[in-house]
């Protein structure tokens, strides 16, 4: 395994990331183009309750794999190692499986909920299983081929996956189906698990071929056992208080306006894809590098290295702000219709935080590469707290503004926590010392 930060790595991985990005978009797009902004409104309601409830169960596994795969590597245990890869694949088709029977159980008191969240139980069972195919496996997988710098498969895989999701929704584009929410919903389903398929069997077999994942291996020690399950529960903690960033917004927007102002919300709410789609490459490269330095006590190279990734971001997101926000009236208007004009403002709003987003891109992985995951947690749910109650308050007076106000919230109070916690972290603090005041 390579030990250092390799630049081809974060041009594969953001290949990898631009193509899921793009299938998020196309796909999106595609749907409002189908359905209007009343019948996007319903899907995105659909989808993010269903994927609400799995955020409530994600266990975010990608890092539990790459933080306890590279110290279990530092520490020449391989065959634990596969051991270890082997539960974390199994916990990640199970809990998918758990938010599903969990999203069917809402689905079946659909009856019972209020007006503001009540909504057609098969519809919500079509937007349940869509979640599920999407994820089940994959985080564990993906996690594997990035700590084994596997890039240029994940890459090759993640990009036939986004071809397919966007070759599923054919029928809509050439009108050979009618355009209502179901029959949309049944070919994003379809587009997903193809995807999903595309990069779990192969990335299984790497797996069991390559590292013997598939063979009994040596018993897990209690230490390390220990080790996996208090990193996975902060991680847990963590998840949760993403929650607001994993379609939350919605939900509640969906409780206080209508379908065309949900509908135009989430339209606009590409342009957080369009931030994901830049920083995630760069995110789930320096991550695993942040891990191996961390493990290999190299805290003075680590400074010097996240401080000068962060004047280099927070420039690009200055770059990415502007382009975003004069190319956002024609590209709208282009690619969805003119009934989407709502959408511009918000989507302006939204970009205007990129530069801040990206500078602090680094401050909550590297907490968890630390180990320090309840640190984290705390620091999200301070954020995921003030951005709901941030979403419930603006959106019941200004509608579609509200989760913008929310995302807001989020990301200055998620920078401001991280890094606190750091510099409160015994190990961390120093480290951060370094790199917000470097020695002259």
């Amino acid at each position: 395994m390579s030990t250092g930060f390799r630049r081809r790595h974060v041009l594969q991985q953001a290949i990898a990331s631009a193509s899921l990005a793009a299938a998020e978009l196309a796909v999106g797009l595609l749907c409002a183009r189908a359905l209007g902004a009343d019948g996007l409104g319903q899907l995105a309601a659909a989808f993010a309750l269903a994927t609400v409830v799995f955020a409530l169960i994600d266990l975010r596994l990608q890092e539990a794999t790459i933080v306890i795969g590279a110290a279990l590597a530092a520490e020449g245990q391989p065959s634990e190692r596969a051991t270890i890869l082997r539960r974390l694949l199994i916990l990640d088709f199970g809990t998918g499986l758990l938010g599903f029977v969990a999203v069917a159980a809402i689905a079946a008191a659909a009856p019972m909920l209020p007006q503001a969240l009540a909504m057609a139980p098969a519809l919500l069972l079509a937007a349940g299983a869509a979640v599920l195919v999407k994820n089940a496996g994959c985080a564990v997988c993906r996690a594997y081929l990035r700590m084994t710098d596997r890039y240029a498969v994940l890459a090759a895989l993640t990009g036939s996956g986004a071809v397919t999701r966007v070759a599923a929704m054919v029928p809509a584009v050439v009108g050979s189906m009618e355009a209502n929410v179901p029959d949309i919903l049944l070919l994003v389903l379809l587009g997903n698990a193809a995807a999903s398929a595309i990069l779990v069997i192969p990335t299984v077999a790497i797996a069991v071929l390559r590292d013997g994942i598939g063979a009994s291996g040596e018993p897990v020690r209690a230490e390390t056992s220990h080790r996996m399950s208090r990193f996975v529960r902060g991680s847990w903690l963590q998840s949760l208080a993403l929650a607001p960033l994993r379609e939350m917004d919605i939900v509640i927007l969906a409780a206080f306006a209508g379908d065309s102002a949900v509908g135009a919300y989430r339209l606009a709410r590409t342009g957080l894809q369009g931030i994901d789609a830049l920083l995630s490459p760069i995110h789930l490269v320096v991550f695993p590098h942040i891990a191996r330095l961390l493990a290999q006590a190299e805290t003075a190279r680590l400074a010097v290295f996240l401080r000068r990734l962060t004047i280099r971001l927070a420039l690009a997101g200055v770059a990415v702000a502007a382009v975003g926000a004069m190319a956002a009236p024609k590209v709208i208007e282009a690619v969805a219709g003119p009934t989407f004009g709502p959408s511009v403002p918000l989507l302006q709003a939204i970009l205007t935080l990129a530069p801040l987003v990206a500078a602090t891109v680094w401050a909550g992985p590297l907490l968890v590469a630390a180990g320090a995951t309840h640190r984290a947690a705390v620091a999200t749910a301070a954020a995921g707290i003030a951005s709901v109650a941030v979403t419930a308050i603006a959106s019941a007076a200004a509608g579609a503004w509200g989760p913008v106000a929310g995302y807001a919230a989020f990301v200055a109070v998620n920078a401001a926590a991280s890094i606190l916690a750091a510099r409160r972290d015994p190990a961390l603090g120093p480290l951060l010392g370094a790199v917000l005041r470097p020695a002259s």
